[in-house]
C-alpha cells in the first residue's frame, strides 16, 4: 500500500462545491484519486479550506473557516506524514489533528498589514 500524500489544489475554488465536484477538479488537473491521498482546497480569500479524500468506499470531507486571518500560501504549509495518515486512518481525532495543523499555517490580518 502506498503512503498517503497531501496534495494542494493550486487554484482557488468555490467553497460551496461538494466532494464529488472537487474530485472532478482533481481528475481534470491530471491527478489520480488514490485511496488515502488528501486533497486540500482553498477559496480565493483563503479564509476557508476544504479537505477531501477517498477511503476506499466513498469520499470524505472536512471544511474549516477562519474567523479572522487567512491560510498561508501553499509553499508555507508543512504537514507531516503522520498527520496525513492520522487524518485518513485515525477517524475524527485524526481529522481534528489535520485541521489543527492547517490552522498553524495562518497569517493573521494584522500581520499582513505590516
Amino acid at each position: 500500500m502506498n503512503r498517503p500524500q497531501a496534495l494542494f489544489y493550486k487554484d482557488p475554488i468555490n467553497i460551496r462545491l461538494g466532494p464529488e465536484k472537487l474530485a472532478d477538479l482533481i481528475r481534470w488537473s491530471g491527478n489520480k484519486l488514490n485511496s488515502g491521498d488528501v486533497f486540500i482546497f482553498f477559496n480565493r480569500k483563503r479564509d476557508h479550506c476544504k479537505v477531501i479524500w477517498h477511503d476506499g468506499e466513498a469520499f470524505c470531507g472536512l471544511e474549516k473557516r477562519l474567523e479572522k486571518g487567512c491560510f498561508a500560501p501553499n509553499d508555507e504549509i508543512q504537514l507531516t506524514q503522520s498527520t496525513i495518515e492520522n487524518c485518513v486512518y485515525g477517524g475524527i481525532f485524526g481529522q481534528k489533528e489535520l485541521l489543527h495543523a492547517l490552522m498553524g499555517n495562518v497569517i493573521y490580518l494584522d500581520a499582513r498589514r505590516n
